[in-house]
């Protein structure tokens, strides 16, 4: 176990997510994760920076159901985005950075969901809403 591999795993990449993000290969990703090299200091930024991101993302739509005073059987309809380009107008470098968003919003609210990809969801800006509002 590794700082990176721990930061990584709060993050939804892939190693090839990852090596994108950090300008390398693939091989040097798995490289950091698994221990035969260190990641450097601007690596483990990176993803510090991303986890912020992503924590600040789920507070947001933790909070605007919060808000909506939303009673906890009310179901909500959760857009999630299926693309990169999809996350990437959001401000997330890939896809699967925002499905860590959504996983943690879903964590904190006890709210029935169901998940629709942000191309097919009523929800303005993908965030999370009640049935039935746009």
């Amino acid at each position: 176990m590794t700082p990176y591999s721990l930061l990584i795993s709060l993050t939804g990449l892939s190693h090839k997510d990852a090596a994108a993000l950090h300008g390398v290969r693939p091989d040097t990703v798995k490289s950091w994760i698994y221990g035969r090299r260190n990641a450097p200091p601007g690596a483990l930024n990176e993803l510090r920076e991303l986890i912020d991101r992503i924590e600040k993302m789920a507070n947001q739509v933790i909070e605007y159901v919060q808000d909506m005073d939303v009673p906890d059987d009310m179901p909500l309809e959760i857009a999630y985005c299926a693309t990169d380009a999809e996350a990437k107008a959001r401000g997330l470098p890939f896809a699967a950075c925002h499905h860590v968003v959504i996983a943690q919003a879903l964590s904190a609210l006890y709210n029935p969901a169901t998940l629709v990809p942000v191309s097919k969801s009523t929800a303005a800006l993908a965030n999370a809403t009640p049935k039935g509002t746009a």
